[in-house]
């Protein structure tokens, strides 16, 4: 369901393995890992070869990803993250993501 998900509001969400049972349908679930430096607005989203520049950041994004793994990455283009566990990125209807997929945030 998350393909359909991404399809339908070209967002995708993320959860570490402990994601709820009615969420883990909709969810891509991700190895939780220290994050090293700050998410920032400039930086990039890296999702295999693609490239989304980071546009805003939710004030929890880095803590939860830290924690639970769990954030919705918005392909919107917004420049406000007004919902705190809400990474935007570029505007995006080519979004390619598998079971194998790796995401990255990087700093420019």
């Amino acid at each position: 369901m998350a393909a359909g998900f991404l399809a339908d509001s070209q967002m995708i969400v993320l959860f570490g393995e402990n994601a709820p049972g009615d969420l883990a349908a909709y969810c891509y679930q991700i190895k939780v890992e220290p994050v090293s430096g700050d998410v920032e607005p400039g930086g990039v989203l890296l999702i295999d070869e693609q490239e989304f520049t980071i546009t805003a950041v939710g004030h929890m994004v880095k803590q939860n990803l830290e924690t639970l793994g769990h954030i919705t990455i918005a392909f919107s283009g917004e420049q406000v993250a007004e919902l705190p566990g809400t990474l935007h990125v570029e505007k995006s209807e080519s979004i390619q993501i598998n079971p194998t997929s790796v995401l990255q945030i990087a700093y420019r």
